[in-house]
This record gives structure tokens, C-alpha cells and sequence, in this order.
């Protein structure tokens, strides 16, 4: 017997209004340069995480040049399985990457308060307590991110092939899963639809 692939957790539009608000809401309240300059970092790994799919290491191992704004192009550099592949930047993103790097021309795009890397642990740990503040009682994380977005694509009517590619899969069968996610959705509008509609036969 098959053991059944538990379906990923992603975020809803609700939750991620409500966590991309927090985010925000740390901005605002920032006093200090350095703690807004933190704050902003982690809005925008947040924007990141949702509209391109990189896993949190990919994320620390962001580096300005693997950006490329006149093509709105994101080279993720040895990713899983020691694979490069390209995500597209989308345009709003594009515009607030490019603020977030000013002049830099080398070095991380999220660097720590000393100018390196970040820690995996420390990125983990600041979108978990995004979440808590956004009021998100349920556990999420850095690949929760990741899920959503890979989810949003399926239920826009991205190719699994494509979504696959994005993601850096290197197996059809690990993209599918997303398949069953919108699956699910699309049970519960018929379920709706027949309670307010004629009987089946």
C-alpha cells in the first residue's frame, strides 16, 4: 500500500494579507535606522518568499549579481542537488529590490546587520514571528512561503512542467502534490454549488 503524501501547508489569501500587514506594521513602527533597515530586510524577504519560490537557503545565498533588473531575472545559483535555474522577477518585486539595493553592485541581497550572510536559523526565525504577530495561530515557515507560492500558480493555470521548473524539482512527482492542493479547492466550489443548486441525481 502507497503511503499517502501529505499535502503541503500554504497560506491563503486572507493570511497573506495578514502577514505581508505585519510586516508593514514592524516598518512603521521602527525607530531606529538599523531596526528599520531589519524591518525592511524581512518585508521583503516575505515578498520574496510568496512571488518566487526560493527555499530559505536559497534565500541566504542570494547575491546581488544574480540579479538582473533589465530582464527580470533571478539566477538561483546551485540550488537543491547542486542545480542553477532562472526565476522570473515580478514587476512590483523587480521595483522594490532594486530601492532595497541602492548602489550595491556585489554582495548578499539580505545581508545581517555585519554585512554577511544571513543564517538559515535567523530567517526561519523572523518570518515565524511575522506570522505570530500577523495573528496566524497555525505553524508557518519559510517553505510555508514556498508552498504558496507553487499553489498560486497551480490555481492560476501554471503548466505543472513550468510550476516544476520554478520550483527546482527534479522529479514531476514532488510538483504534483500542488495538483491535489487544487484539487481540494475545486471540490469544495462544486460541494458549494450543489448545496445551492438543484439536487443531484
Amino acid at each position: 500500500m502507497s503511503r499517502k503524501r501529505r499535502l503541503p501547508n500554504f497560506l491563503r489569501a486572507p493570511e497573506r494579507a495578514q502577514l505581508l500587514g505585519a510586516a508593514q506594521a514592524e516598518l512603521d513602527k521602527a525607530t531606529s535606522p538599523a531596526r528599520r533597515r531589519a524591518a525592511a530586510r524581512d518585508q521583503l524577504l516575505v515578498h520574496v518568499g510568496l512571488n518566487m519560490g526560493l527555499r530559505v537557503s536559497e534565500l541566504c545565498k542570494l547575491e546581488v549579481e544574480h540579479l538582473d533588473f533589465t530582464q527580470r531575472s533571478c539566477l538561483v545559483a546551485l540550488g537543491k542537488g547542486a542545480k542553477d535555474r532562472y526565476v522570473p522577477i515580478p514587476e512590483k518585486l523587480a521595483a522594490r529590490l532594486q530601492v532595497w539595493i541602492g548602489d550595491r553592485a556585489s554582495g548578499p541581497v539580505f545581508p545581517s546587520a555585519g554585512g554577511r550572510r544571513l543564517a538559515i536559523r535567523t530567517v526561519q526565525l523572523r518570518v515565524k514571528r511575522l506570522a505570530k504577530i500577523a495573528g496566524i495561530t497555525r505553524n508557518v515557515k519559510c517553505h510555508t512561503l514556498r508552498h504558496t507560492f507553487a499553489t498560486r500558480l497551480i490555481e492560476t493555470g501554471a503548466d505543472i512542467r513550468l510550476v516544476q521548473e520554478l520550483m527546482g524539482h527534479s522529479s514531476l512527482n514532488t510538483t504534483e502534490v500542488y495538483l491535489h492542493v487544487d484539487v481540494g479547492r475545486m471540490k469544495g466550489a462544486v460541494d458549494r454549488a450543489a448545496e445551492d443548486g438543484e439536487a443531484a441525481p
